[in-house]
């Protein structure tokens, strides 16, 4: 990108989360739906060590903000933009559950089983879906974050219950 484009900022997010986002929200409905449901309150955890770096959307934002208002500053540069937690896939549905009250239990399913699974029509996630849990989305130690924008991320945890609740 930097070489077509050698002045713009580039930002890259990890997994973004957000009051209404389609990700969060969608752990929880699933949820919701198995508690309600007359069979045992069980979720499938697809790459339960999979690794996320949540950022908040409105620290998203305000890093789009801070790279618009002094081009100068941090045009030519990439951004990895991630909170300040580093959790796998497992723990993040447990906070899910725990947020959103529905006393589901989680079941870790091993790679393999998520593959086949994820190759069946009209399932809830795709092989595209697992090769990207596989890979992880966490912000480099080498990278600039969004400390070199002046921003302090905010971790789930400040908003997760007010948002699931």
């Amino acid at each position: 990108m930097l070489s077509a484009f050698p002045t713009a900022t580039v930002l890259r997010p990890s997994v973004v989360f957000a009051g209404d986002d389609n990700f969060l929200n969608m752990f929880a409905r699933m949820m919701r739906l198995v508690a309600g449901l007359p069979v045992p309150n069980v979720m499938p955890v697809f790459v339960p060590e999979g690794l996320l770096q949540p950022v908040f959307a409105g620290d998203v934002a305000l890093a789009v903000a801070a790279a618009l208002g002094d081009p100068a500053r941090h045009g030519g540069r990439t951004y990895e933009l991630g909170g300040p937690e580093v959790l796998t896939m497992l723990d993040l549905n447990r906070r899910i559950a725990a947020a959103a009250g529905t006393g589901t239990r989680l079941l870790p399913l091993p790679d393999a089983v998520a593959s086949v699974f994820a190759a069946l029509p009209g399932t809830p996630i795709s092989r595209d879906q697992i090769a990207l849990l596989k890979a992880g989305s966490v912000v480099d130690d080498r990278a600039l974050t969004l400390t070199d924008l002046g921003i302090t991320a905010r971790p789930l945890g400040l908003y997760l219950e007010r948002w699931l609740g």
